[in-house]
């Protein structure tokens, strides 16, 4: 895939972040993990932007992630994706019926580290409805 000439850049990475994307970030929106694995699956990520994009392994991917916000689709970092899943998560528990996953999302609500990612992001933690439309403060923290 990232060796095919006739096929456009844009294709290719549309490619990825449907099939490969799914497969790197399943149940990261739920699981904790370390900083050091987060770089990992960062640098994983990197590298298909690398592949398609020709880009040496020494070069930053981060101004072309930048570019192609501005130029494609809304596209973000490993991490940013991560946080966006786990506040969409949060968005969609927070408006079922079931008084089993409210309780779930309290509990996680009072964590340190959902706390962190959400003051981060300049998102109140009281209401959980609307973090969709936070969306563009996300996106604003991974320009600046």
């Amino acid at each position: 895939m990232a060796h095919s000439k006739c096929v456009n850049e844009d294709f290719k990475l549309h490619l990825f972040e449907s099939f490969s994307l799914p497969l790197l970030t399943y149940g990261l929106n739920v699981v904790p993990v370390s900083g050091s694995e987060l770089n990992k699956l960062n640098s994983a990520w990197n590298n298909v932007y690398r592949k398609i994009f020709c880009i040496k392994p020494w070069e930053s991917v981060k101004e072309l992630q930048i570019l192609s916000h501005y130029c494609v689709v809304d596209r973000l970092d490993l991490k940013h994706m991560i946080d966006l899943s786990k506040m969409r998560l949060y968005d969609s528990v927070s408006t079922c019926q079931s008084d089993i996953l409210h309780c779930c999302l309290r509990k996680a609500l009072r964590s340190s580290i959902v706390k962190k990612m959400f003051y981060s992001y300049d998102v109140g933690t009281g209401c959980c409805v609307g973090f969709n439309s936070d969306f563009s403060k996300l996106k604003s923290t991974l320009i600046c």
